[in-house]
């Protein structure tokens, strides 16, 4: 596959999965709201964008490989977001934004919480070698 149609895949996949939990949440809000019409709407099109969209494009970018694959992979995703989110929350502090460095912090702990979880599974299995990662 091309590289560009390769990126552009991942590009889509990272969009349709920002927009699934962000109309979820969405959703969530026009529930409390008592807006079912609209809750229903942001629903459905978190629904199709996680269920549809995001899988085919995982399909044809060839994203999904074997089970240890999939796991060094997410192990790699793991490792590189902790790292990026304690940065991120560094950053926020010495700007003076201690509620997003909060959240940061929160978010790189679960982060490294889930990558010791993935190191263990590999381990278990006995699958080791290089990390596979998407971009």
């Amino acid at each position: 596959m091309n590289p560009r149609t390769r990126q552009n895949l991942i590009t889509a996949m990272n969009c349709d999965a920002l927009d699934a939990a962000k109309y979820s949440r969405f959703a969530v809000r026009a529930r409390i709201d008592e807006n079912w019409h609209l809750a229903r709407v942001f629903q459905d099109s978190a629904d199709i964008d996680r269920a549809d969209h995001f899988p085919s494009e995982a399909e044809v970018a060839g994203v999904i490989s074997t089970s240890p694959d999939n796991l060094r992979s997410a192990a790699g995703t793991e490792r590189t977001e902790a790292a990026m989110l304690r940065d991120f929350a560094e950053q926020a502090t010495a700007d003076g934004d201690l509620e997003a460095a909060s959240v940061f912090r929160k978010v790189s702990r679960d982060k490294a919480e889930r990558l010791a979880r993935f190191e263990a599974v590999l381990e278990e299995l006995g699958v080791h070698g290089d990390v596979r990662t998407l971009t």
